[in-house]
């Protein structure tokens, strides 16, 4: 399922008329698809398996030829079982990192967080994980790979995580969240392009999080005020893409067609990236 040599060329087609609208003066330096990012939260096997929706090896399949379409380079994936990470290994187009299991499941199956990045667009350079424990509750594990672009050198590290849902998880959430801020800053620190994406069952409560004095930018554009204060979200989803450092975005979009054909309860939310130094 890897691109063909023409579509990797074609850079900025299918999707400017989509959501890109006019750039930014410094998306000058979006010059291939590997500078999209993606997450996805892809509804796990075992949620459809023996008759209870499309199985998850085809919603898997179904949903990378619509991400490779869309020219995305980089996807952070939660609710990723075994089965779903068979399909992606097997495409032969992909690489992958699947950090520890956040729930073990029947015949060695387990669910979690991983990243995945084309193969052709970009080499790992280091993976490792953030073990997210709070109190009693079970540890959650997340991915972190650092990438080196193969057309210009440029490393960007990535983070994909999946925070608690449910008001009754309220309070563990609020503690993760505050761990992966921690991490930001750590990797701020020692990386000039860091990106965290994933589903964090939350709408402003954690894009005002992720914002409040500058720690991060939202691909959505959501900026928390200068106060701390928290404007309206301007969009009313739970997936986000948020970067670091010298990171600008463009081109923020919503496809709802991987909720409308079933592949998954959620959409896939992408954008364009842009270095600054």
């Amino acid at each position: 399922m890897s691109l063909r040599p023409g579509l990797l060329a074609a850079v900025l087609t299918v999707c400017t008329t989509l959501a890109l609208g006019s750039l930014p003066a410094d998306a000058a330096t979006l010059a291939a698809p590997d500078v999209r990012v993606a997450s996805y939260n892809v509804k796990g096997w075992h949620l459809t398996e023996g008759g209870a929706g499309i199985d998850g090896r085809v919603r898997m399949r179904d949903s990378l030829t619509r991400i490779e379409s869309k020219q995305i380079g980089i996807v952070g994936l939660q609710e990723f079982e075994t089965p779903q990470a068979e399909v992606v290994r097997n495409d032969g187009g992909w690489k992958l990192f699947r950090a520890d299991a956040n729930t073990e499941l029947p015949g060695g199956n387990f669910t979690g967080n991983a990243i995945m990045w084309k193969d052709q667009a970009w080499s790992q350079v280091t993976a490792w994980q953030l073990h997210a424990k709070v109190g009693n509750h079970r540890a959650l594990h997340l991915p972190i790979v650092l990438l080196e672009s193969k057309l210009n050198g440029k490393r960007v590290v990535v983070m994909s995580v999946h925070n608690p849902s449910g008001a009754e998880n309220r309070e563990w959430r609020e503690e993760i969240r505050k761990l992966e801020r921690q991490k930001l800053n750590d990797l701020k620190q020692n990386y000039q392009h860091v990106l965290m994406v994933g589903d964090l069952n939350e709408n402003v409560g954690a894009a005002c999080f992720f914002t409040t004095n500058g720690l991060t930018k939202a691909a959505t554009g959501y900026q928390a005020n200068p106060d701390g204060s928290c404007p309206a979200s301007g969009y009313g989803g739970v997936d986000w893409i948020f970067g670091a450092g010298n990171i600008g975005f463009a081109g923020w979009e919503v496809d709802r067609t991987f909720e409308e054909r079933r592949w998954s309860d959620h959409p896939l939310v992408s954008a364009y990236y842009t270095y600054r130094g």
